[in-house]
């Protein structure tokens, strides 16, 4: 059980006047989902998931081969990659926000505007379009 839980059956637990153990069982059962959900977004911000389709998304709103790097093709990726095309599976392997915070990237690069279109796209989505935070960015 989670902090949370324990916290909520103390409440229910005492609440004035006394509430019914079958009441009592109730709502602890019906706030079940909304406790589970609350926790999971709690462990894992939006849009840093680093799974195979996550890997994939990205890849499809960027037009990039998750494998090279390079623009959309089809068959096999050919040998020897750019340093662009590499910075470029980083990104799709890790995401923006991961790889602002990590890893350096090379200023002016292709990538690198990317990852500023990103941060906008995300705040934009997420309703955070304060403006000091986006200073706060450097965007």
């Amino acid at each position: 059980m989670h902090f949370f839980d324990f916290n909520l059956l103390y409440c229910l637990q005492f609440a004035k006047p006394r509430l019914p153990p079958e009441l009592r069982e109730r709502i602890f059962l019906l706030s079940n989902e909304v406790r589970k959900k609350w926790r999971q977004e709690e462990q894992k911000p939006p849009f840093c998931g680093t799974s195979k389709s996550a890997m994939k998304r990205r890849a499809k709103r960027y037009d990039k081969c998750t494998s090279c790097g390079n623009w959309s093709h089809e068959g096999r990726c050919r040998k020897g990659q750019t340093e662009s095309q590499y910075e470029y599976t980083l990104l799709m392997r890790v995401g923006a926000i991961r790889l602002k915070a990590e890893r350096s990237v090379r200023v002016g690069s292709n990538v690198h505007y990317k990852i500023e279109e990103d941060l906008i796209h995300i705040l934009d989505k997420t309703g955070l379009d304060d403006l000091t935070l986006k200073e706060s960015l450097g965007l």
